[in-house]
């Protein structure tokens, strides 16, 4: 009347058969998001003007984030700025650009 208990043979093949995890190993779990503190935001502007755009670099000088939320954060970050800055002024968009990354504007 119920259903069979699976054999070892048939558990394992379920499982090997199940598309792959997309949480890492070691990691928690997704949901509440932590904001950055002002401390870290300090290591993160202070090792984007000295790194530019090399995320896993930068990251290595903000311990508690990873490469990946550095990257969003700068994105974010950039986004914001370009929002509140006059577009039209050209000197002020350079000036923003060479305090991005400055190794990619000594060229």
């Amino acid at each position: 009347s119920g259903a069979r208990p699976l054999t070892t043979a048939q558990a394992l093949a379920q499982k090997l058969m199940a598309p792959p995890s997309k949480q890492p190993r070691g990691q928690q779990p997704r949901g509440q998001a932590r904001r950055w503190t002002d401390e870290e935001h300090e290591e993160f502007l202070a090792a984007v003007g000295r790194f530019g755009k090399r995320w896993k670099t930068v990251a290595e000088h903000v311990p508690s984030k990873t490469a990946a939320q550095v990257r969003t954060h700068a994105t974010k970050y950039f986004s914001k700025l370009k929002e509140r800055q006059d577009l039209s002024d050209p000197a002020a968009m350079l000036l923003q650009l060479a305090a991005a990354s400055p190794a990619k504007c000594a060229a």
